[in-house]
């Protein structure tokens, strides 16, 4: 019986996902999302980081660490969409930056549970996306500072697989 459940709930999130992936109605030109920061030179210039095509792993929740064994990830993977993991399941929803300003969902997810305290860190995590205000590179990390949290989410980037030549 465990077997015919686990099986109707992976065909049901594939479906899930498929479907989510399916819609590719062309969407409006953007402009990159781009992250600003100071370099460490004498001349004070601005260096520009382009989001777009980058993915990243979160470090620290807001101050609580993460918990081992869990990958909460955040991509952009275009201007105007981030995706990623939240611990157990998958996200995904619209991208708005002006400036160092970042509005991040509202944030679809599947919906499978998963073990403590995974499950309770994904909650704070998505809710934490949804509330992100602002953003700054901090080079090596991308910080993302969101309302009610009194510390940034850090992230660190994970490389990014080679694309095969055209």
């Amino acid at each position: 019986m465990k077997k015919w459940i686990y099986a109707v709930m992976s065909l049901t999130l594939s479906i899930l996902l498929l479907s989510c992936t399916a819609d590719r109605r062309p969407t409006r030109a953007t402009a990159p999302a781009t992250v600003a920061a100071a370099t460490a030179g004498a001349a004070g210039k601005l260096e520009t980081f382009n989001l777009v095509g980058t993915e990243w792993q979160l470090e620290d929740l807001a101050g609580s660490g993460v918990v081992e064994g869990g990958r909460p990830t955040l991509a952009f993977p275009a201007a105007d969409k981030v995706s990623g993991n939240g611990s157990c399941n998958q996200f995904s929803g619209p991208l708005q930056i002006k400036g160092n300003e970042i509005r991040l969902g509202p944030l679809g997810s599947t919906r499978m549970a998963c073990p403590e305290p995974s499950m309770t860190q994904e909650t704070k995590y998505l809710a934490g996306l949804q509330a992100a205000e602002r953003y700054e590179w901090n080079n090596p990390y991308l910080l993302i500072y969101c309302k009610d949290l009194e510390k940034p989410m850090r992230f660190a980037r994970l490389a990014t697989p080679a694309k095969p030549p055209r």
